[in-house]
């Protein structure tokens, strides 16, 4: 799903920028220490409830759970198009240029063709 519109995941200090900019709150503490490869993320939406999401930093998979106790992951296809979900693949991942797009539209129909 991620090479649909995405180029990639953000590092760490990009997505450690983002958590400051916006209020959220990012748990990089195993990280930091131990050297962990996953950090969590915490978002309070405007009721209250607390949306949690684990990010691997060197994979770009995510997993959590929404204020309403929804599961979800970076596969999650069901809530593509809902603009929370969307909101949480933007958060995470990097949008594909338009160059890149056109690369891959090219890499495809050569694939196609063969």
């Amino acid at each position: 799903m991620m090479s649909e519109k995405y180029a990639g995941h953000k590092t760490l200090e990009q997505i450690r920028k983002q958590c400051e900019e916006s209020g959220m709150v990012l748990d990089s503490t195993g990280h930091d220490k131990r050297g962990d490869d996953h950090v969590f993320v915490r978002a309070t939406a405007q009721d209250g409830k607390i949306a949690r999401i684990y990010f691997n930093t060197v994979t770009g998979t995510f997993f959590g759970t929404t204020p309403e106790d929804k599961g979800f992951n970076s596969e999650s296809k069901e809530y593509v198009g809902q603009p929370w979900f969307d909101a949480v693949l933007d958060f995470f991942y990097l949008p594909k240029t338009a160059l890149e797009t056109s690369l891959q539209a090219e890499c495809d129909a050569f694939h196609a063709n063969k």
